[in-house]
């Protein structure tokens, strides 16, 4: 489903056809509603779950340093170079 503006109406494009969305039904203008507020949900979601993501694997390090802490060697490198 796409929305479009044509001379300053919107216009819904389902499939191949064009439908001026004032002329369409009281439902299917909800739906359309819907589908728009659905749609913003899912960029608000992709956004937190982006964020989770990276604070879970950050997380995940900062475990694995506290219960293996790097070594002093590991991160000098070899004091006879």
């Amino acid at each position: 489903m796409v929305a479009e503006v044509t001379n300053s109406e919107p216009v819904l494009v389902l499939g191949d056809k064009k439908y001026i969305i004032s002329e369409l039904s009281d439902e299917a203008q909800y739906c359309i509603s819907q589908i728009n507020d659905i749609q913003k949900d899912i960029n608000v979601c992709t956004i937190a779950l982006d964020r989770h993501r990276t604070a879970y694997s950050g997380f995940q390090l900062r475990l694995e340093n506290a219960v293996q802490p790097p070594k002093i060697e590991d991160t000098l490198g070899d004091p006879d170079e």
